[in-house]
C-alpha cells in the first residue's frame, strides 16, 4: 500500500464533463461558498458500507472519491481509547496479535517538513483465558489488483515564478516513496460483523488527501476542499455492537485533530477560524483589496461600513477565488455530529483549525418522494426573491436512509439517488450521499463509475452532451441558452440566433430575474436588457438557475424554447465567458492542448492550477457589490457583467 493518491480510470472525468463544471464553477466563484451547494459523500457509505476496513482498499477507495470530483467529505473517526488513536474502524482493536503469532503494528505521522516517522511493535504473546477469542484472528489481506489508473503527464509551457517555485518547494511530499509503506502482511481482525486492519486510521486519510491536493495544486484541477467530521467512541472488542464507552484517555494536545491536521497540511493549504475573523473585520485589507473578479458578491452578506468607509461584515463568507486563487487555501475543516461519549474531547484545543459544529453545515428537514422529488423544505419559493428569506447558506440534506442500508435494508435506486442530488442542488442544498447508491455494489472501490456518474449530477448548468464544440458538432460562433424544453440547463446555439435575453433586474436581489421584451441575437442581449432597466446575466448557482427558470417560464409560457445567458465561446473553442467582446484569459496551444499538457495563463499573478486537456479557468464575472448596508456611507458598488 503506497499511502497515496492513485484512482482507478473509471473515476476519471472525461474531458467533456471537466470543461462543463469549469465553466460552472468559472460562473459561481465569486458567490460566497456558504451559498454555493454541492454534493457531499459520508466515507462511510462511500467505502465501509460492507463493515470492511482494508488499507488498500480503502486507499482506492478514497481516491476514487476525490478523482470523482466530491468536494464534500464526511468523516466519521472513531477514538480507540486502547490504543490512543483515531481510526474509522468503530470497534478498538486488541494491542495484541492473534494467538502465537507475530503482528507487525505499523503507525505513521506525515509532517508537515515532508518527513515520515513510524513505530513498529513486535509481539508473539498468547491469548490468555477469558480474552477475546480467535474472532479477532489478524489474517493477512486479500490483495488487491494492480493499480490501473490513468496518470496524466504536465509540464508547464512556460516559466513559473520564483514565488511559485518556493510555494511547491515546501509542500510535503505523501507518495509512496516518502511515505510509510505498509507492512508486506496487512494484519486484520475478524470482530463480526466488522473485519478491521490497524492501516485503515487517520494517517491513511491524510497521507491520500496530501498527495491528492499535491497533485492537483493547478490552476484547473484544484477546488476548495470541506471535511466534516462526526466524533464516535469505538465500541470495545468484546462486544463489537455494543455501545461504546466513555474513553478514559482522550487526547488533550498532541493528538487532537486539530494539532494533526496543522502538523500534516501546510498552513498555506489551511482556511481557518481565524482567517475568517480577521476577514470579516477588515474587508478593505482583505476581500475588497484584491481584484474585483476576486472578492465576493455583497449581495449575499450584510456590510458595515462606518463614517470613515471601513468596511467589516457579521456574517459574510468569502468566494472560492479569493479563498483558493488569492489566497492559495484548498481545505476548510468542520465539526459534524459528535457523540454523549465524546463530549469531553478538548474541543478548545482545535479552536483555531476546525470550525464549531453548524459553521460550515446546516442540516436541513428536506422532505422527498421514493423517486427523489422534492415535496417540501425547497429554498425557491417564486413569490420570495429576498436572500434572508430563502436564507440557503451552508444548508445540507441527507439522501437515502444511510441507517436502515447500515442494517441491511434497502439502498434507494441509482435513479431516485441522481434525482434526489440534482433536486436538491435547485433548491440551493447540498445533497448528503449517505448510503449506497447500488444494491450490490457498496463501495467505489468496486464501481468508481457509479459514483462519477453521480458527482457529474453537480453540473447543475449544462444539459447532458453540453456544451456541445468540445466534439466539434458546434458552431464557431458558440454561446450560451437556458433550455426552458428540458427545465432550464444550458445548451449551445450560434450566437447570431434570435432569443430573448435573460435579465438581473435588482443589483440588491441576485434571485431576481427578467427576460427582455425583444428577441435578439446574443451580441444585443446586454442592450436588450438595458431597455427593460436590467442587466444581462447567467445564473451563478443551481439556486439562481430556478429563480431564471420561473421568470422565463412565467414570462414566455408555452412559447420559445430558450434564453440567452450570458456566457459565450466566441473567442477561444472551450473557453467560456461573459460578455460579447470577453477575450479567453488564457494563453491556449491546440497542440499543448492535444498533448494535455499544461498551459500557464497570461494573466499575472494569477496562481496557475491545471486540467485534463485544457487550461481554462474562464475570467470570472465581475459583479456589482449591492450588499445590504446597515450605513450607506462610503457603499461601493461594481455594476454586474454577466
Amino acid at each position: 500500500m503506497s499511502r497515496s493518491y492513485k484512482p482507478e480510470d473509471d473515476a476519471l472525468p472525461d474531458y467533456a464533463w471537466s470543461v462543463a463544471y469549469l465553466s460552472q464553477r468559472d460562473v459561481s466563484n465569486q458567490i460566497p461558498i456558504n451559498f454555493v451547494a454541492t454534493p457531499a459523500i459520508s466515507l462511510t457509505a462511500a467505502c465501509f458500507l460492507d463493515k470492511t476496513y482494508r488499507g488498500n482498499e480503502t486507499e482506492i477507495c478514497l481516491s476514487n472519491v476525490l478523482a470523482s470530483g466530491f468536494r464534500r467529505l464526511i468523516l466519521d473517526l472513531y477514538w480507540d481509547d486502547d490504543r490512543r488513536s483515531w481510526s474509522f474502524c468503530p470497534v478498538t482493536l486488541p494491542n495484541r496479535p492473534p494467538d502465537g503469532q507475530l503482528q507487525a503494528s505499523s503507525t505513521s505521522t506525515l509532517s508537515n517538513n515532508g518527513q515520515s516517522t513510524s513505530t513498529a511493535r513486535l509481539s508473539s504473546s498468547t491469548a490468555a483465558a477469558g480474552d477475546i477469542t480467535e474472532s479477532e484472528n489478524a489474517r493477512p489481506a486479500t490483495a488487491t489488483s494492480e493499480d490501473q489508473r490513468r496518470r496524466l503527464q504536465r509540464r508547464a509551457t512556460t516559466q513559473t515564478s520564483d514565488a511559485d517555485s518556493t510555494a511547491n518547494s515546501a509542500v510535503p511530499s505523501a507518495s509512496g516513496s516518502e511515505g510509510s509503506p505498509a507492512p508486506p502482511e496487512e494484519p486484520e481482525y475478524d470482530l463480526s460483523p466488522f473485519t478491521c486492519s490497524p492501516a485503515v486510521d487517520l494517517s491513511l486519510f491524510t497521507a491520500v488527501l496530501l498527495d491528492f491536493i499535491r497533485k492537483t495544486d493547478t490552476t484547473l484541477d484544484a477546488r476548495l476542499m470541506y471535511i466534516v467530521l462526526n466524533l464516535h467512541a469505538a465500541a470495545p472488542a468484546t462486544a463489537p455492537s455494543g455501545d461504546a464507552v466513555v474513553p478514559k484517555n482522550l487526547p488533550q494536545t498532541s493528538g487532537t485533530l486539530g494539532a494533526i491536521f496543522g502538523d500534516v497540511f501546510p498552513s498555506m493549504y489551511l482556511y481557518t477560524p481565524p482567517n475568517l475573523r480577521d476577514e470579516r473585520a477588515d474587508l478593505n485589507s482583505t476581500w475588497y483589496s484584491v481584484s474585483e473578479r476576486y472578492d465576493p458578491v455583497g449581495a449575499y452578506f450584510t456590510t458595515d461600513v462606518d463614517s470613515s468607509g471601513f468596511h467589516s461584515t457579521p456574517d459574510g463568507w468569502p468566494c472560492e477565488a479569493y479563498v483558493e486563487v488569492t489566497s492559495g487555501k484548498r481545505l476548510i475543516f468542520g465539526w459534524g455530529s459528535v457523540d454523549a461519549q465524546m463530549e469531553a474531547y478538548n474541543f478548545s484545543s482545535d479552536e483555531t483549525t476546525i470550525f464549531s459544529r453548524g459553521d460550515i453545515s446546516k442540516e436541513i428537514n428536506l422532505s422527498t418522494s421514493s423517486s427523489g422529488d422534492v415535496e417540501s423544505g425547497c429554498f425557491f419559493d417564486s413569490a420570495t426573491k429576498i436572500i434572508e428569506k430563502t436564507n440557503s447558506s451552508w444548508a445540507i440534506a441527507a439522501a437515502g436512509n444511510g441507517a436502515a442500508s447500515r442494517e441491511g435494508g434497502s439502498a434507494p435506486s441509482l435513479s431516485s439517488t441522481f434525482n434526489f442530488t440534482s433536486n436538491a442542488l435547485a433548491c440551493g442544498i447540498s445533497p448528503v450521499l449517505d448510503a449506497a447508491l447500488l444494491l450490490n455494489l457498496s463501495t467505489t472501490q468496486r464501481d468508481a463509475s457509479a459514483y462519477l456518474q453521480l458527482s457529474a449530477d453537480n453540473v447543475w448548468s449544462w444539459a447532458p452532451g453540453e456544451p456541445r464544440n468540445l466534439t466539434g458538432s458546434a458552431p464557431a460562433s458558440a454561446c450560451a441558452v437556458m433550455d426552458l424544453s428540458r427545465n432550464g440547463p444550458w445548451r449551445v446555439e450560434d450566437c447570431t440566433r434570435r432569443y430573448h435575453a435573460a435579465c438581473r433586474d435588482s443589483k440588491e436581489e441576485p434571485l431576481s430575474f427578467v427576460v427582455s421584451s425583444a428577441t435578439v441575437a446574443y451580441a444585443d442581449a446586454a442592450s436588450a436588457c438595458s431597455a427593460v432597466d436590467a442587466d444581462f446575466a447567467v445564473p451563478r448557482t443551481a439556486l439562481e438557475n430556478s429563480y431564471l427558470l420561473s421568470a422565463a417560464d412565467d414570462a414566455l409560457g408555452d412559447g420559445p424554447d430558450g434564453v440567452w445567458i450570458d456566457l459565450n465561446s466566441i473567442d477561444v473553442q472551450g473557453c467560456w465567458v461573459s460578455g460579447p467582446d470577453t477575450s479567453c484569459p488564457y494563453y491556449v496551444d491546440e497542440d499543448q492542448v492535444r498533448q494535455k499538457n499544461v498551459i500557464i495563463p497570461t494573466v499575472a499573478a494569477f496562481i496557475v492550477l491545471v486540467l485534463t486537456g485544457l487550461t481554462l479557468f474562464v475570467k470570472c464575472n465581475s459583479n456589482r457589490r449591492g450588499s445590504k448596508r446597515r450605513s450607506k456611507k462610503g457603499e461601493r458598488g461594481w455594476d454586474y457583467e454577466g
